[in-house]
Order: C-alpha cells, then structure tokens, then sequence
C-alpha cells in the first residue's frame, strides 16, 4: 500500500472553525412545509422516523429513516411531510479564515 500525505488539504481542514448554531430533535407533521428556502448556515438532518421530501436543484429526494441529508448554506430548497418525521438536525457553519463557509454553494 503506497500513502500519501497532502499537506494542503490537512492545512485547509485545520484551518476551519466549526461554529454550531443549533441542534435538536423535531417530529413534525404535515405544516412542515416550505419552498425554495435558503439559510445562512449548513443543515444536517439525521432521520429518525417517518418520511419526508426534499428537493433542490431539480433534484427530489426521499428523506428515510436510517440515512443523514446535508444541506449546504445559500442553497434554495423545499421540503415536506406527508404524514410524520422525527429528525435529529444540526445547523452549523464551517468557517475558513477568509470568513466564508467552507461548504456555502
């Protein structure tokens, strides 16, 4: 096995801030709804229970029990429940020196 170390990438990764804004545990139910919003911060969404929908980009997806959904800042999506979900979720930034979040766009 041949490793390579990659300074530059190390170097970006330890030079990140991590500030959480929020985390919690929601079980929401149909009014857990919106379009196109887009946020400031990063969201992680680990579910729990239950199924919901998110869509961004064109793109639909599956919210399902089991799975993590990371949505980046500024990123315009919807997303919906039909019946119930229950989530632990994280609202973060990964801030580099320059004061732009690592993951925006």
């Amino acid at each position: 096995m041949k490793i390579q170390k990659h300074n530059t990438i190390m170097n970006l990764i330890n030079g990140i801030d991590t500030r959480l804004g929020y985390i919690g545990y929601a079980v929401v139910r149909k009014k857990w709804k919106t379009t196109q919003l887009a946020t400031p911060f990063n969201r992680l969404y680990l579910i729990e229970r239950g199924s919901g929908v998110l869509s961004a980009e064109g793109q639909e997806m599956i919210l399902e029990p089991g799975k993590a959904y990371l949505i980046p800042a500024d990123l315009p999506c919807s997303y919906s429940c039909e019946d119930s979900l229950s989530l632990l979720f994280f609202h973060f930034n990964l801030v580099q020196a320059n004061k732009f979040d690592f993951m925006r766009h």
